[in-house]
């Protein structure tokens, strides 16, 4: 179908004859050309067509005004028969001889039915409440959340009054935010759309700053759109009685900047630029609603000029020729329509609150102009605690937050830098009144050079946080500056003790056995390297990871403990856990009947002796328990010494009968008593054995008791560990359990005698009691609860694990799975342990640096905080 284009500006479908179909426009021209609301083609396929043309402007003059004309369609949209492109491309205009279509209401505009006029009106009247609403954010931004960055961002998070009046800006908006995205009421209904709709608007103070920047701004720029699209249907602006006031020719009027400002490059109101450009001043903001007011009121421009002059007055600006002329053609307008907004009248009232950068002329302010300088400017700002912005005031911390931002590498190698000589200078003068014959003097140096100079650096740290930010800014610093010099250090000792390999014997006593242990036990769980290698545990699959390699440790442990128990008689046990204590008791029950076989001997007077004091204590227990003791001395023991001598055989079966009455659950409370009355038994006639048998059969007998001794203890441990819940795996006991089952022995107080002393002490120092929760959501809930008090305490070391960029995360994923896998893991352990002495050397001079890591840490971690001042 044919369109044409009114007197007006808008765009008709028109028939053969020009006369208008349908009764509204399709468009308008106006909203074609270049302006704040750029419209898109519909069609998503010509997305690429723009930069297409803008590619293809090479060639004759002929060619390019063509290509022009493609790369306006493409930007704006296809013309309407009728019109073309004007010349240097501003705009449109009507083929010379074509006449435009005659309109269907007064105008050549169509009359609007009563409900699309009033959806008009409202949609700009809800553009003019949301702008007013995204200037209010904009205050309460900069009263809140804007006002913190680096490690005093952590108070975003806290409740306050005025951070709840933020949030609730935002939630009041939601009707108008439909009614500017052209919604009827049936949408946003559940919470996915809601937050689809409404997201995008709804800044908070759970948002980083950039993105609440945003969003304030994507509000600015949705109330712009819509006010555009109800003048374009309305022919007008709107006033509160609903009366139209036509758009003029030539558009609003623009405001330019205060006598001596600059093009704005790009900052907006955040801050002065480093090379003297535009800068938004707080003070200044409230002027444009201000000169709005006054015009309102009937102030002369005059009067709107004196004023303006007077609030520029203090930085050393004032209203140029330009300026004052707009503001008395904004007044002669107002005068002679009052009905329109009077800021509908001009556009960028912004520019009200803006000062030329260029008129500073402090030190800070004129430093940034260059990298050298740059860096100049920051390297004496940090060696002096941040001394210099303080003073400078707010003009300072400006200054030095917009040289972070346009010169980012060489303000913060200024800052480390900075920092270092500062920290430098401060531990030196420590290190010499540590020295002092002074005594309050000498302990006050003295506690400033210990541990690594870490009091020294949390004291200029804390310095340097107070000029910056006051009382809460030193806590944050003094925190910020130990745990520099402790990451750093740790750091340096890690890498150290990497090179020289593990020194500590228990870790290599467990290498040898074969034990596998994950980084952090190999590096020590309690040093700041084995903590950082355990908080790896929260990234995906390194915890599941670093549990199973724990868990494949424990039952190495367990399998070397067999062994030991086993290796008197010569057994190795196949398996571990109950099958691995049966196989082992009965292998030593085998070994004592092995040890005593073809034995004759007769039964001497300290066995008389010790059978009467063993009979005398079953003797004294309760009628029910001395009746069941008596029935064991009738059936197993008497038989077997009636003939005064003691055989192998018979030693053999009385050991085993007594063992299956001991086996029973006699009454309670007095069961103990009623064991070791039966175990007394049992001693006298092993003792007997011992005396009266070759010295082979008695050491044969007492490595057949040891193992049996042993073994009982093993099927206790695992008697603990049934249910797995330390170790990870059901049946296999953590060397805590062994110590549990052998302090509740006879072996309890046998000191270095105890059996398993050495790998039950080396495992329970190596590895942990217990292996970590390896459930995914309980890791991450703990991640988040801990990851704001570990972002301040760290300065962010805690966010490179939880939530670092994906180029730092997943290349530190990736490495940790790697380092945790079943090979990985075995190949850092066979790396880390047996060092030769060349090694060791060259880690040794390593870990003497680690006072100068502990000095980077701490500056890097001062050039983190926010450069505000107070």
């Amino acid at each position: 179908m044919q369109q044409a284009v009114d007197e007006d500006g808008f765009i008709w479908n028109v028939d053969a004859q020009g006369n208008p179909v349908g009764d509204r426009p399709v468009g308008n021209v106006n909203q074609q050309q270049p302006s704040r609301m750029q419209v898109r083609p519909t069609d998503p396929a010509k997305r690429y067509e723009e930069p297409k043309a803008a590619a293809g402007l090479v060639g004759t003059q002929l060619d390019n005004e063509a290509k022009r004309a493609a790369l306006m369609e493409a930007k704006y949209g296809k013309l309407p028969a009728g019109m073309r492109w004007k010349a240097d491309m501003s705009g449109a205009e009507w083929i010379p001889g074509v006449t435009p279509p005659k309109g269907a209401g007064g105008g050549g505009r169509p009359a609007l039915t009563a409900k699309e006029f009033s959806d008009a009106v409202a949609a700009y009247q809800s553009a003019t409440k949301l702008r007013k609403s995204a200037e209010e954010m904009q205050a309460q931004f900069e009263k809140t959340i804007g006002q913190t960055s680096g490690p005093m961002g952590i108070a975003d998070y806290f409740p306050s009054q005025d951070k709840d009046v933020f949030n609730s800006m935002s939630l009041r908006n939601r009707g108008d935010l439909k009614r500017s995205q052209g919604f009827t009421g049936g949408e946003g209904n559940t919470l996915g759309e809601s937050d689809q709709l409404y997201s995008p608007y709804t800044p908070s103070t759970w948002d980083r700053d950039t993105n609440a920047q945003s969003k304030i701004q994507a509000i600015r720029d949705l109330a712009d759109e819509t006010e555009q699209k109800a003048i374009m249907m309305l022919g007008g602006t709107p006033d509160a009685n609903g009366n139209i006031t036509p758009v003029q020719q030539g558009g609003p009027t623009v405001l330019p900047q205060a006598e001596g400002a600059q093009a704005d490059p790009g900052m907006g109101p955040m801050g002065v630029t480093s090379e003297g450009g535009l800068r938004f001043e707080q003070a200044l903001g409230g002027l444009p609603d201000r000169v709005a007011d006054m015009i309102g009121k009937g102030a002369e421009p005059s009067e709107v000029t004196a004023f303006l002059n007077q609030q520029y007055g203090q930085f050393g600006a004032s209203v140029g020729p330009d300026m004052a002329a707009t503001i008395a053609n904004i007044v002669q307008r107002h005068r002679a329509d009052p009905r329109p907004p009077i800021k509908s009248l001009g556009s960028g009232w912004e520019n009200f609150s803006m000062l030329p950068a260029q008129q500073e002329t402090t030190m800070l302010g004129r430093a940034a102009d260059t990298d050298l300088g740059n860096f100049a400017m920051n390297a004496a700002n940090a060696a002096t605690a941040g001394f210099p912005a303080y003073m400078a005031g707010d003009q300072g911390a400006a200054v030095m937050d917009a040289a972070r931002q346009s010169r980012p590498m060489t303000s913060m190698g200024g800052d480390i830098a900075g920092g270092v000589a500062g920290v430098l200078g401060t531990g030196g003068i420590a290190n010499v009144a540590g020295r002092s014959a002074i005594k309050p003097l000498a302990m006050a140096g003295q506690a400033l050079t210990k541990g690594g100079y870490v009091g020294n650096d949390i004291a200029f740290s804390a310095a340097r946080g107070g000029f910056e930010n006051g009382p809460v800014g030193a806590l944050v610093g003094g925190a910020v500056g130990g745990a520099g010099n402790k990451i750093g250090s740790g750091l340096i000792g890690g890498a150290g003790r990497a090179v020289r390999g593990v020194t500590d014997p228990a870790v290599n006593r467990l290498a040898d056995r074969g034990v596998q242990m994950n980084l952090s036990a190999l590096v020590g769980n309690k040093g700041m390297g084995g903590k950082f290698l355990t908080a790896l545990d929260s990234l995906p699959f390194v915890g599941a990871n670093n549990t199973a390699r724990l868990t494949e440790g424990f039952e190495q442990v367990n399998r070397e403990i067999a062994k030991e128990a086993g290796a008197p008689i010569g057994f190795t046990p196949s398996r571990i856990g109950y099958g691995g204590a049966e196989d082992g008791l009965a292998a030593a029950g085998n070994a004592i009947d092995n040890s005593v076989a073809g034995v004759d001997v007769p039964l001497d007077a300290q066995f008389n002796a010790e059978l009467q004091a063993a009979l005398a204590r079953g003797a004294a227990l309760p009628d029910d328990l001395a009746t069941r003791f008596n029935l064991a001395m009738q059936n197993r023991v008497n038989p077997a010494i009636a003939g005064g001598n003691l055989t192998g055989d018979n030693f053999s079966q009385v050991m085993r009968g007594l063992k299956g009455y001991k086996a029973e659950t006699p009454k309670a409370g007095f069961e103990q008593d009623y064991r070791e009355a039966l175990s007394s038994v049992q001693d006298a006639l092993k003792g007997n054995i011992s005396r009266n048998a070759s010295p082979e059969i008695t050491q044969n007998l007492d490595k057949a008791n040891t193992a049996y001794r042993d073994f009982k203890l093993i099927a206790d441990a695992v008697k603990r560990a049934r249910t797995g819940s330390r170790s990870g795996e059901m049946e296999v006991y953590t060397p805590s359990q062994m110590t549990d089952a052998i302090s509740s022995s006879k072996y309890a107080s046998a000191g270095t005698q105890a059996p398993f002393r050495q790998i039950v002490e080396d495992a329970n120092k190596v590895l942990p009691p217990t292996v970590p929760n390896s459930g995914t959501a309980d890791r991450m809930a703990a991640m988040q609860t801990l990851a704001l008090p570990a972002s301040m305490a760290t300065g962010g070391a805690a966010a490179t694990i939880a939530g670092a960029s994906p180029m730092v995360s997943l290349p530190l994923t990736a490495l940790a799975m790697a380092l945790s896998s079943k090979t990985g893991a075995k190949v850092a352990q066979k790396a880390l342990t047996g060092r030769g002495p060349t090694a060791r050397a060259i880690g040794d001079k390593i870990l003497k640096q680690r006072r100068k890591a502990g000095l980077f840490g701490a500056a890097t971690g001062a050039s983190m905080l926010p450069q505000s001042s107070q």
